[in-house]
């Protein structure tokens, strides 16, 4: 099943959202590749990390110096990009999610992709 974005909504929920104050977002980098596990996670889309490096794009947040949740590409299709996200057991339910995947879309929109999540 694929999600239509919608900017309105987007732009609506973004603006009641504030980010906690004890977390950072930062590029995915090849180390956040490597590390994250779970589920949905690059290592399952990518060939390795230097691939996702070089052809994809994520969103790393931490919660001090611990990787708490990643958004990245999953796949880039044009002017398409899929989303993936997983966040670490720990942080679960505290919209680390959210507030990650909102770096990414935020990435879409400026750089005239459209973000394309499916499950």
């Amino acid at each position: 099943m694929n999600f239509r974005f919608h900017p309105d909504k987007y732009d609506e929920n973004k603006e009641s959202n504030k980010n906690p104050e004890n977390i950072r977002i930062e590029p995915t980098t090849k180390a956040d590749f490597e590390a994250m596990k779970g589920t949905v996670i690059p290592s399952s889309f990518w060939n390795n990390a230097n691939d996702f490096i070089n052809n994809g794009k994520g969103f790393s947040l931490y919660v001090g110096d611990k990787l708490a949740c990643i958004a990245f590409s999953a796949f880039l299709n044009k002017n398409q990009l899929e989303l993936g996200i997983e966040t670490c057991e720990e942080y679960r339910g505290k919209h680390f999610a959210y507030i990650t995947c909102s770096a990414l879309i935020d990435y879409c929109l400026n750089n005239n992709l459209e973000p394309l999540w499916a499950c």
